[in-house]
């Protein structure tokens, strides 16, 4: 992503991020009455807004710049995912919604084969996977593209089946069974492992980055979306301080991404940075000796 040509012209970063507490911090573009984060990747975050006409484009934020991303010949651009110098995503014309890849420069048109939509949620090196409808109708399908082939993935026992994030040969999403209730999943590409979060109503696997795997549930008393981490043994809930719900979808590293309404109904992105057990550890350290020196400087007196 360092040589990304850009279609819009920058904006000044200072004014793209809001508030932070303690490891969230607020992304909102400029000018816009809405913002979602939808993928990360190093420095770089896609993602979603509306601006005060109305209008839905993609974007992409380096951290200081905003540059918009807009389809040519699009009613509406999505920005999904993002892996070095290529974002995928959706846009749509008057008659279907299409796949897009966008290298910087130019932007490539894919559709699945007897869709009537082709949406794009993740990209790794040269494998993007996501979901398609087909025209005559009918529950949504995961697919698996590498630019020339694709795949359908399709959970047996489900009604529908969504793939919203990779990592080598790890593919995480989401699927409907017959009840129907919501399942997440992890998939390399021969075995189906659900991912439920205990006690949720309903859980959505989203992304992947090595053993971590982040998305959202539904949480069982309020019914409300929550954000999730799970590292393979252990689930940790993630909510935006005072957010109404959060909602979480992917993870580069140490940092997550997604986005979350305030209790004024209004959506912002979120960056929010895992803690580093060092980190924590030293702290804890540094108030032990503090205590100690505190306490030792009373039996002094």
């Amino acid at each position: 992503m360092k040589c990304l040509i850009v279609i819009a012209s920058s904006l000044v970063g200072l004014l793209a991020i809001g508030s932070t507490e303690a490891n969230w911090t607020t992304l909102d573009f400029p000018g816009s009455t809405y913002t979602s984060a939808w993928g990360i990747d190093g420095d770089y975050i896609v993602g979603n807004y509306i601006d005060a006409s109305g209008n839905y484009y993609g974007f992409i934020f380096d951290g200081v710049n905003w540059a918009t991303l807009d389809a040519p010949g699009a009613d509406y651009t999505r920005a999904h995912g993002i892996d070095g110098g290529n974002i995928v995503g959706r846009y749509d014309d008057a008659s279907i919604g299409h796949g897009y890849i966008y290298d910087g420069a130019t932007w490539t048109t894919f559709d699945a084969p007897g869709a009537d939509i082709t949406c794009p949620y993740d990209i790794d090196g040269d494998d993007i996977v996501g979901f398609y409808t087909e025209a005559s109708g009918g529950f949504p399908f995961g697919f698996l593209y590498d630019g020339e082939t694709w795949t359908t993935l399709d959970e047996l026992s489900s009604l529908s089946t969504s793939a919203w994030g990779i990592d080598g040969g790890n593919i995480v999403g989401e699927y409907w069974d017959l009840s129907p209730e919501a399942h997440g999943y992890l998939y390399d590409g021969e075995n189906w492992t659900t991912l439920d979060f205990p006690g949720g109503n309903g859980t959505s696997a989203r992304g992947i980055d090595g053993d971590y795997i982040v998305g959202a549930y539904w949480d069982t008393s309020s019914y409300l979306m929550r954000g999730f981490l799970y590292d393979g043994a252990n689930w940790t809930t993630l909510d935006f301080p005072g957010a109404t719900f959060t909602s979480v979808w992917a993870i580069d590293g140490s940092n997550i991404v997604g986005y979350y309404e305030d209790a004024s109904g209004n959506y912002h992105g979120f960056i929010y940075e895992i803690p580093e057990p060092a980190t924590v550890a030293l702290f804890a350290l540094g108030s032990l000796v503090i205590a100690r020196r505190r306490l030792y400087n009373r039996t002094k007196r």
